[in-house]
C-alpha cells in the first residue's frame, strides 16, 4: 500500500437509511468534514485516555429487511434521515418506517443510532403558534432516550449508548453557517462512534473471559477485538492483539483439530500478485461462526496480513525515519518467521512459488522503497535505516534459497562443491550424478519465468541477488555475513571455471570460517582452494602444503553435528590427504612446523620412571596421544624436551613410532640422561619426516626444584607444604634416582681434618659394567673453588661403589655450599649422562677446646668436647692422642671412659699428661694428633629411618620410590633427640607436618593409585603407629683429626714456701719460712733458651689481712743457670687470725726493664692452696664486750 491508501484504508462504516432522499442534498458539503479528527475515549475509568487523531469514515446506505440477529458487523453507527411534513404523515408514514428500521437493523445489530430530522427551508417545525408540541418534540417523545415507542419495538432493557437519539438539521441553518450546522451533527456522530467502540470493546473482552481457553469462541472474540482496535486506528493496541492471535494459533489447532481444514488453495496465477488482497475474510468468518471447516492456511495469512498492515500504518505515522525503519524491519522479520512456519506446518505442499511471490510483494512495498531510497553516504543516514536493510537482506536470502530449490526442479544447480569433491585428488572414487529428472514446475510469476528460463539466466539472477544482499549487509556493517556470501560467489565462479577469481576471494575467506568455528564450510572451501591452487599455481608447493595442513586440521574440529567436516570424509580420503601432506612436505627446502594441538590431543604424564625392563640406566615418561582421524600413522620420531628453572633440559625420545587407527595410545619416550630436579614440559615434537614436524610449545610455569641438601632439623616444613601445593598446580615432574640404577651423591666427609675442606662424592654403579667415566665438578656457591674439577675412572664393575674425596677452598661464612657433578660414561657402546646437585651443610657439628697446665717435668692437657649445634647432641665414641715420634710420652687416664653424649650446655672432658723424653728439647713445631670419633644423634636417627623404610619398601616391592621419600621427606624429619639419647627410642617432633607434606608429595609424584595408597599407609604407620628399630652402624661414625701443637713458654716460675710443718700454730707467734723461686726454661724453644740469662723478674708478696710479714715484699731477681734457685730468702710470718688460713699469695712477673719484651711465662705456686691451722693462745684470756 502507498501512503494515501494506508491513511484511508478500511474506513469506519456508518450506515444510513434515507427513505425520503435527503442525504444527496447534503452529501457533498457534509462529507467534506471527513475523516473525523480528535476522538478521545476511555475503555474503562481506570485506564488512561486514548486519542484517535484521524478516523476515516464511510457512509453506506442501508435498507431495512427481515434478517437474523447480527452478532457482529462492521457498521458501528446507524443514521436515519427523515422529514415530517405533518403530524398526520408522521404517524401514518414516518413513524412506521422508523419502527421498522429500528427493529430490523439497529436493534438486531446492537449498534448506536440516531434519527436526523431534516427541516427544509420552506417548512416550519410548527404549523401554528397555538400548538405547543413541535414535530421534533413529537419525534423525541416517541424515539428519544425515554421514547414510548422504543419499548414496544424491543421489550426489556435497551442497550445504553451515549449521545442524542434525535437530531434536528435545518436547511436554513446550513445555508447561514454550514460549518456550525455540520459541527453539531459531527460531534454527535463522534459521540455515537465512541459509544459504539466502548460497548463493543467491553462486549468482546467479556466474551474472551467467558469462553474456554484455546477455544474457537475465545479466538473469534480475540479476533473481533483486534479488528475493532484496527478499525479505531489504535494501531499499537491492535498490533499487540494480533501478536497474541499469532501465538495462539498453534495451541488453538492442537486443542481443536477437528474444526480446521488443512488444505491450501493457492491462486491460479501469481502475475501481479497482491498478497494483502488475495484472501476473502467473509467465508472465514462464516466458518468461525459455524465452527467447522476453518481453513488454517487462510487464517494464518489473514492474521499476518493484518499484522503487516498495522506495522505499515505505524511506520507511515512515525515521526522519524529510524522509527519507521524499525517498524518496516519488523514486517520483514515477521514475514521470515511466517513463511518458515508455513513450511514447517505444510511439508506436503509446494509453497515455493507462493513464498517467492509473497517476498517479492513485500520487497516492493512503496513505503519500504521510499525509506531505503533516502539513504545517503553519511553514517547517520545509514544508521537510520540499518534495521530495515538488515532484515531486507535476510528476506532476500530466503528468497534466494527458494530460487535455488525451484531451479533444482529444472536441474539448474551450482555444482562447485560437488565438482571439487570429485576433482581434488583426495579420493580415487569419482562421484556420479544420480539426480532423477523431475517434471518442471509451471510458473506464473513473471520474474520467476524470466530467471529460470535458462541455466545462465538462473546464474545471473543468483549472482545479482547475492550482490544485492551483500550491498545491504555492507550498509549495515555485517562483515561476517558478507564473507559468507562471498563464498557463494566463489562457488559460482568455480562452476564457471574461473579459478583465478576464486583464489582471490578465498585467500582470506576460508580462514575466517575456520577461526570462527565453521569447520564444515571452512573445510569445503579449503578443498576448493586447494583445487584452484593446483590448477593455477601448481609450483607453489609450500602454499599447497600449508593449505592441506589446515584442511587436515578441519577433519578433527567439531566432531559432532552438522558443523563436522570430518563426518563426510572416508578413511581412504583421509589417508590420501595425509599422503599428499607427506609428499609436499618432502619438497620443502626448510623445515615446516605446525601446531600439534590442532591435529592430535596429547598429554604428557609427568612421572619420571626408571626402565625396570632392562639393567641399563634408561628412564622414560609416558605420553598419551589421541588419534582423532581413525587412520594409522607412522612417525619418524617423537621428542619431548623438559626443562627446570635453571635451564637444564632432558630430552626424551622414541624412534619410528607407529600408531594404529584406534583412538587412544600410550607411548613411552626414553632418555639416557638423568638430571636431578623438578622439570616441566617445554616442547613436544612429533616428526612426520625430516621436513615436517607437529609441535607443541608449552607455556613454562614455575616449578619446584627439590632441595637435596642436609636440612636444618629445626626448619619448619610449612613453607615446603605450600610449595608442594603450588607444585601440584604447576604439574611438575620430579626426577629422582633409582636404587637399581647408576647414581652419584655428595656427602659431608666422614673423616675431617681440622683446617682442611673436602666433601665426599659417592658413586654407585648399577647393574652394568661401565667404562670411560668422566666427571666435571663445579659449584654455584660464590667463592668456592674446587681443587680438581675433573676426574676420570676407567671402569666400574656392576654394583661397585666408589668414594672420592673432593677437596675445595672456601673462605666465607656461609655454611651451606652447593656441589654439582656432570658425569658421562659408556655402557655397551652407548652414552649415558648423570647430573647431580646437592646443597651441603659444612657446619662442623663438634666443638673442641684444650687447656694447657704446665708442671716442671710434664704438661697436663684438658680437652673439652661439645656440640656446635645446641639442638643436636653428639655421641663421643672415642678419643685418642698420639704422636709420630718418641720425643714425648703420653699418659692416658687409667679408666677408659664409656660412650658419652655431649648436649648443648654439657660438654665432655678428657685429660692427657705429656712428658718430654730425656734430652728432649721442646720445639714450637712439635705437635700431637688428637682423633675424636663421634656421631650425630640426628644422623643416627636418620640412618635408622633409612634402613627401616628401605626394608619396608623392599617388602612391598616399591623400592623405586626410596629416593622420592628420602630427599623430599626423610631429610626433613625432626626427632626428639633428648628422648632418643636417654631412652633409645625414636620419636618425631613434626609428624603431623610430615604427614601432610608426604601425602602431597606422594599424590603429586606417584602415578599408580594403588602405589599411592600403599605409600600413604606406610607413611602413616612410620610416623604414628610403628616403632622404628634402633640400629648401630659403623658407617655412621664420624671422625675429627686435630693436630694439637705442644705449647711453648720461655719460663716456668715454680714458687714454694719451705717451713717446719706443725699440726697447728698459735695466733701471734712468728713462723719462720724460706721463700724459694725456681726458674725452669725446659718448655722454651731453642731460641728462647739462648736468651734466658739476660731476663730479670720481680717477685711480690700480696697484702693479706690474715698475716703480718717481716722481711721484703718486693724483690728483683735474675735467673742464673748455675744456681738451683733463682731466688731464696727468709721471711717471718705472723698469723693475725685464727682458723685455716691460706698462705700469702706470691706473684712473679718480669721486671720493669724487661716488661716490654713480652716474655712468655707461667707461674706454678706449690703452696698456692695450702692452709695453716691457727689456734688462739690459751695462756692469755681476752674478753670482748
Amino acid at each position: 500500500m502507498d501512503t494515501e491508501e494506508l491513511r484511508s484504508r478500511n474506513p469506519v462504516k456508518i450506515g444510513y437509511y434515507d427513505p425520503f432522499s435527503i442525504y444527496p442534498k447534503i452529501k457533498d458539503d457534509f462529507e467534506k468534514n471527513f475523516p473525523l479528527t480528535n476522538l478521545h475515549l476511555k475503555f474503562e475509568l481506570s485506564q488512561p485516555l486514548k486519542s484517535i487523531p484521524l478516523l476515516p469514515v464511510s457512509l453506506v446506505e442501508e435498507v431495512p429487511k427481515k434478517q437474523d440477529i447480527i452478532e457482529s458487523d462492521d457498521v458501528y453507527t446507524r443514521l436515519m434521515f427523515i422529514r415530517i411534513e405533518s403530524i398526520d404523515k408522521y404517524r401514518s408514514q414516518v413513524r412506521p418506517l422508523i419502527r421498522e428500521w429500528l427493529k430490523q437493523l439497529v436493534f438486531k445489530s446492537r449498534s448506536s443510532w440516531m434519527i436526523i430530522l431534516f427541516v427544509p427551508h420552506d417548512t416550519k417545525d410548527k404549523h401554528s403558534s397555538l400548538i405547543k408540541t413541535s414535530r421534533f418534540d413529537k419525534l423525541r417523545n416517541d424515539f428519544g432516550d425515554e421514547g414510548k415507542e422504543l419499548k414496544t419495538i424491543l421489550p426489556g432493557k435497551l442497550p445504553v449508548y451515549d449521545g442524542a437519539r434525535c437530531f434536528k438539521l435545518s436547511e436554513n441553518e446550513i445555508k447561514m453557517n454550514k460549518t456550525e450546522a455540520y459541527n453539531g451533527l459531527l460531534s454527535e456522530i463522534k459521540v455515537l462512534l465512541i459509544s459504539s467502540f466502548v460497548n463493543r470493546h467491553s462486549n468482546f473482552r467479556q466474551l474472551i473471559k467467558e469462553n474456554k481457553q484455546h477455544s474457537i469462541g475465545q479466538f473469534m472474540s480475540m479476533l473481533n477485538l483486534a479488528d475493532l482496535l484496527n478499525d479505531m486506528r489504535l494501531h499499537q493496541d491492535s498490533l499487540d492483539s494480533y501478536d497474541k492471535l499469532f501465538r495462539e494459533l498453534e495451541p488453538l489447532v492442537q486443542q481443536n483439530p477437528n474444526y480446521f481444514n488443512l488444505s491450501i488453495d493457492l491462486p491460479s496465477s501469481f502475475d501481479s500478485y497482491n498478497f494483502e488482497e488475495s484472501f476473502d475474510s467473509v467465508n472465514l468468518e462464516v466458518s468461525f461462526v459455524q465452527k467447522k471447516d476453518i481453513n488454517l492456511f487462510q487464517l494464518s495469512c489473514l492474521v499476518f496480513i493484518n499484522q503487516s498492515i498495522l506495522l505499515q500504518s505505524l511506520a507511515n505515522a512515525s515521526s522519524s525515519i529510524s522509527l519507521a525503519s524499525i517498524y518496516m524491519s519488523r514486517i520483514y522479520q515477521s514475514l521470515i518467521e511466517f513463511l518458515n512456519d508455513l513450511s514447517r506446518t505444510s511439508p506436503n505442499h509446494d509453497l515455493r512459488e507462493f513464498q517467492y511471490s509473497v517476498i517479492e510483494f513485500y520487497l516492493n512495498l512503496p513505503l519500504a522503497q521510499r525509506l531505503t531510497s533516502s539513504i545517503s553516504d553519511t553514517e547517520e543516514s545509514k544508521a537510520q535505516v540499518r534495521a530495515i536493510l538488515e532484515f531486507r537482506a535476510e528476506l532476500k536470502l530466503q528468497q534466494r534459497s527458494i530460487l535455488i530449490k525451484l531451479a533444482e526442479d529444472k536441474n539448474y544447480c551450482i555444482r562447485g562443491i560437488e565438482s571439487v569433491l570429485e576433482e581434488i585428488s583426495l579420493d580415487d572414487n569419482q562421484s556420479h550424478d544420480n539426480t532423477q529428472q523431475q517434471k518442471p514446475h509451471e510458473f506464473s510469476n513473471p520474474s520467476l519465468l524470466a530467471c529460470l528460463k535458462e541455466k545462465s539466466d538462473f546464474f545471473d539472477k543468483f549472482e545479482s541477488l547475492t550482490m544485492d544482499i551483500i550491498h545491504d549487509f555492507m550498509l549495515c556493517s555485517r562483515s561476517k555475513s558478507i564473507d559468507v556470501l562471498s563464498i557463494d560467489l566463489v562457488i559460482l565462479n568455480y562452476e564457471k571455471q574461473n579459478y583465478t577469481q576464486c583464489l582471490e576471494i578465498l585467500k582470506d575467506s576460508y580462514d575466517f570460517f575456520i577461526s570462527n568455528g565453521w569447520n564444515f564450510l571452512g573445510g569445503i572451501l579449503l578443498e576448493i582452494y586447494i583445487g584452484c591452487l593446483e590448477k593455477v599455481k601448481p609450483q607453489e608447493s609450500d602454499e599447497v602444503l600449508a593449505t592441506c595442513l589446515k584442511l587436515f586440521s578441519c577433519l578433527v574440529k567439531s566432531k559432532s553435528g552438522i558443523n563436522s567436516y570430518g563426518l563426510i570424509k572416508t578413511k581412504e580420503q583421509i589417508e590420501k590427504l595425509y599422503e599428499k601432506i607427506n609428499g609436499y612436505s618432502l619438497k620443502q627446502n626448510i623445515k615446516v612446523e605446525c601446531s600439534l594441538n590442532e591435529l592430535f590431543k596429547s598429554e604428557v604424564l609427568l612421572y619420571f620412571n626408571a626402565d625396570e625392563s632392562t639393567s641399563r640406566d634408561r628412564y622414560y615418561v609416558n605420553m598419551r596421544l589421541e588419534n582423532r582421524f581413525g587412520v594409522p600413522f607412522m612417525f619418524d620420531r617423537i621428542e619431548l624436551i623438559t626443562t627446570d628453572q635453571e635451564g637444564h633440559e632432558i630430552l626424551f625420545r622414541q624412534e619410528n613410532v607407529e600408531i594404529s587407527s584406534e583412538r587412544n595410545h600410550t607411548i613411552k619416550l626414553f632418555t639416557n640422561s638423568f638430571i636431578m630436579g623438578s622439570f616441566v614440559p617445554k616442547r613436544l615434537c612429533v616428526s612426520v619426516n625430516k621436513m615436517l614436524h607437529f609441535v607443541l610449545d608449552y607455556k613454562l610455569v614455575p616449578s619446584i626444584r627439590f632441595n637435596d641438601s642436609t636440612i636444618d632439623p629445626n626448619a619448619s616444613t610449612n613453607h615446603e607444604i605450600q610449595e608442594m601445593r603450588h607444585c601440584t598446580q604447576a604439574q611438575s615432574m620430579l626426577v629422582f634416582p633409582n636404587l637399581d640404577k647408576f647414581r652419584a651423591q655428595f656427602y659431608s666427609s666422614k673423616a675431617m681434618n681440622l683446617g682442611s675442606s673436602n666433601t665426599l662424592l659417592k658413586i654407585t654403579n648399577g647393574g652394568n659394567r661401565i667404562t670411560d667415566l668422566k666427571a666435571k665438578l663445579f659449584s654455584t656457591t660464590n667463592g668456592l673453588k674446587i681443587n680438581d674439577t675433573e676426574l676420570e675412572i676407567d671402569s666400574l664393575e656392576p654394583n661397585e661403589v666408589k668414594d672420592i674425596i673432593i677437596p675445595y677452598t672456601y673462605n666465607f661464612d656461609n655454611k651451606i655450599i652447593n656441589m654439582r657433578a656432570q658425569i658421562e660414561y659408556f655402557s655397551d657402546g652407548e652414552k649415558y649422562v648423570f647430573e647431580a646437585s646437592y646443597d651441603i651443610n659444612i657446619t662442623l657439628p663438634i666443638s673442641v677446646s684444650v687447656q694447657d697446665i704446665f708442671k716442671e717435668d710434664f704438661i697436663y692437657w684438658k680437652f673439652q668436647i661439645g656440640t656446635s649445634i645446641p639442638e643436636v647432641p653428639i655421641r663421643i665414641l672415642d678419643t685418642k692422642l698420639s704422636i709420630e715420634n718418641d720425643k714425648y710420652s703420653i699418659v692416658e687416664p687409667g679408666i677408659k671412659l664409656p660412650e658419652l653424649i655431649a648436649f648443648g650446655e654439657q660438654s665432655v672432658s678428657t685429660f692427657y699428661r705429656i712428658i718430654p723424653n730425656a734430652d728432649c728439647q721442646v720445639s714450637d713445631t712439635d705437635s700431637l694428633d688428637l682423633i675424636i670419633k663421634y656421631s650425630s644423634l640426628q644422623e643416627e636417627c636418620e640412618v635408622c629411618m633409612d634402613e627401616y623404610v628401605i626394608q619396608q619398601l623392599e617388602k612391598l616391592k616399591l623400592s623405586r620410590y626410596w629416593y622420592l621419600l628420602k630427599d623430599a621427606l626423610i631429610s626433613k624429619m625432626r626427632f626428639e633427640l633428648n628422648k632418643y639419647a636417654m631412652d633409645n627410642i625414636i620419636k618425631f617432633q613434626n609428624g603431623t607436618e610430615l604427614s601432610t607434606l608426604g601425602e602431597a608429595i606422594i599424590h603429586e609424584f606417584v602415578e599408580s593409585i594403588a602405589d599411592k595408597k600403599i605409600l600413604v599407609k606406610l607413611l602413616h604407620d612410620v610416623l604414628f603407629e610403628q616403632e622404628v628399630p634402633v640400629i648401630k652402624k659403623e658407617g655412621n661414625i664420624l671422625s675429627l683429626h686435630i693436630s694439637v701443637p705442644v705449647p711453648v713458654i720461655k719460663y716456668l716460675q715454680i714458687v714454694e714456701y719451705d717451713f717446719e710443718r706443725n699440726d697447728k700454730y698459735v695466733v701471734g707467734e712468728p713462723i719462720n719460712v724460706s721463700l724459694r723461686v725456681k726458674t725452669v726454661n725446659r718448655w722454651s724453644s731453642d731460641e728462647d733458651s739462648e736468651k734466658s740469662q739476660a731476663d730479670e723478674f720481680q717477685l711480690m708478696l700480696q697484702n693479706d689481712d690474715n698475716w703480718s710479714i717481716s722481711g721484703f715484699k718486693r724483690k728483683i731477681f735474675r735467673h742464673e743457670a748455675e744456681n738451683e734457685y733463682s731466688l731464696e730468702t727468709q721471711l717471718t710470718l705472723i698469723p693475725l687470725s685464727i682458723g685455716k688460713i691460706l698462705l700469702p699469695r706470691v706473684s712473679v712477673k718480669s721486671s720493669e726493664k724487661t716488661e716490654s719484651d713480652e716474655i712468655s711465662m707461667d707461674v706454678v705456686f706449690k703452696n698456692g692452696l695450702e692452709s695453716l691451722l691457727i689456734v688462739p693462745d690459751v695462756k692469755s684470756i681476752t674478753f670482748a664486750f
